[in-house]
């Protein structure tokens, strides 16, 4: 059993993601991977017995509220994102799994497993396209000179002066060949 317990430690503690348990009686950590309980500045064992506002801050505990309350109440996986800041002050995305612990026949959940994962590259590479089309955008509009995109020879956009200068509109430039 102390061997079982080491390797799922080991586990638990090499997964690229943030792991912990909380009991739904107190809802005081019963279990914290290394990344879980370093996020919050916590460790391993500190973090143990702490309340989930003790661990993430009352302010984030009553954003997730909602979402923890639906677990308690519907007995189902809940997921969701929300930002840190990371001890440097950089904003950080992650998403939140929360998965009941339930008895097969026992309406009540025993605990919470929670499973967190770093999303920040995408939202960042989302930001990103977000803001190239932004631009794009403004130059297309800002240009006097028409401009048209086209793909395998079909038109996919163009700016307003080329629609004027031809005379259509941009649906029905787009498609044409």
């Amino acid at each position: 059993a102390q061997d079982q317990a080491q390797l799922f430690r080991m586990l638990a503690d090499n997964v690229p993601v943030l792991i912990a348990y909380f009991g739904a009686d107190d809802l005081r950590c019963q279990f914290a991977n290394k990344a879980y309980a370093h996020t919050f500045g916590w460790d391993e064992r500190s973090i143990l017995g702490r309340t989930i506002g003790e661990v993430i801050g009352e302010p984030a505990l009553r954003s997730i509220q909602p979402h923890v309350d639906t677990l308690m109440r519907e007995r189902r996986a809940v997921s969701y994102e929300r930002r840190l800041l990371d001890p440097d002050g950089k904003p950080k995305y992650i998403e939140v799994n929360l998965l009941p612990h339930c008895h097969e026949g026992d309406p009540a959940v025993r605990g919470s497993f929670v499973l967190i994962s770093d999303i920040t590259r995408h939202r960042v590479a989302e930001q990103a396209v977000r803001e190239s089309e932004e631009r794009l955008a403004k130059f297309m509009q800002a240009s006097a000179e028409g401009i048209v995109f086209h793909k395998d020879g079909y038109i996919t956009d163009a700016n307003p002066p080329l629609c004027e200068l031809i005379g259509y509109t941009l649906d029905e430039l787009r498609g044409r060949y």
